[in-house]
């Protein structure tokens, strides 16, 4: 049920935000400084993932943050989701790549939505996975006037791969 709720708030949400006169496009001269940064975390959060840095990851969150992941429960806090990016670090050597399709700003709050493609390699030696996802991240400023993630959904994305 929580994930029902969640999903709905967050469809009314980016359907009431998708309307504002606030609203930016990626092409909106008037927010290029936010359009570059906002970029920036997404760019961020796979470096951090390929390098394994945990303080990086942690930087690139809002501490209140949820996951909503293909599989398995909500992950709320960043403690917990930083507890599985330590889990994860632990036992993979990833080389992921991003392509953002679509990044929108309004206010204090954005979102980017692309893809991500590469390959988990276990530490153990067994055989590496490869991984295609599809994401939307909804992004928010904080007081300090750093954009960080307040939320993150993927899901693989074999069914919608991106025209290149």
């Amino acid at each position: 049920m929580t994930r029902t709720v969640l999903g709905i708030a967050s469809f009314v949400f980016l359907a009431l935000w998708a309307t504002s006169s606030n609203f930016s496009k990626s092409g909106d001269t008037k927010k290029a400084s936010d359009l570059t940064a906002v970029k920036a975390v997404s760019k961020g959060i796979i470096a951090a993932d390929n390098s394994g840095d945990i303080g990086a990851v942690s930087d690139l969150y809002e501490d209140d943050a949820v996951w909503l992941p293909p599989s398995g429960p909500v992950v709320e806090g960043k403690a917990t989701i930083l507890a599985r990016y330590k889990t994860s670090f632990d036992q993979l050597k990833l080389e992921y790549f991003e392509q953002s399709v679509e990044t929108q700003i309004g206010c204090d709050w954005a979102f980017d939505r692309g893809f991500v493609r590469g390959t988990a390699t276990p530490k153990d030696g067994s055989a590496p996975k490869d991984t295609f996802d599809k994401y939307l991240m909804i992004l928010h400023r904080g007081k300090d006037h750093r954009w960080r993630i307040a939320r993150l959904m993927w899901s693989p994305a074999e069914a919608s791969r991106p025209a290149n």
